[in-house]
């Protein structure tokens, strides 16, 4: 039974932290803005042993044993929290990189319409100017002296 009760508490702060990074999500107006991860780290405070003493005195072993196995659950909430994190920051990227993907197809397939467009335009002036020259030096061939 007391080894369950860490394990259900390791559980329990695992899920509020997946919870919390992936409640965060950026505001899509803001370029510039992303939330920073809101995990807590662990408290390696709590790793530093204690000076038993005596040879027998057992009391601060089992302490420091004690924090070390709080700081485990504390380090393994962060881990899970963090990497919910980073798993939703990188899911958040791909999903911009395929948007932008999606409207840089659209704008260079239109672009490219109306660049063919222009040019068929720019074809049809320059057959009609070579046209006009030609009607042009045609009916001004005779009035050229010898």
């Amino acid at each position: 039974m007391a080894k369950v009760i860490p394990l259900v508490v390791l559980a329990i702060a695992g899920i509020f932290c997946v919870d919390v990074a992936m409640a965060q999500v950026a505001d899509p107006n803001q370029p510039n803005a992303y939330p920073d991860p809101q995990c807590t780290k662990p408290d390696i405070k709590l790793v530093k042993p204690p000076r038993p003493k005596g040879i027998y005195d057992w009391g601060p072993v089992n302490t420091y044993n004690s924090k070390v196995e709080a700081y485990n659950r504390e380090s393994n909430a962060y881990n899970l929290c963090m990497h919910a994190y980073i798993d939703n920051a990188n899911r958040e990227v791909k999903t911009i990189q395929d948007q932008a993907n999606v409207d840089l197809k659209r704008i260079t397939d239109t672009a490219n319409a109306r660049i063919n467009v222009v040019q068929d335009k720019i074809r049809q002036a320059v057959a009609d100017a070579n046209g006009v020259a030609a009607a042009q030096g045609n009916a001004t061939a005779g009035l050229r002296g010898p």
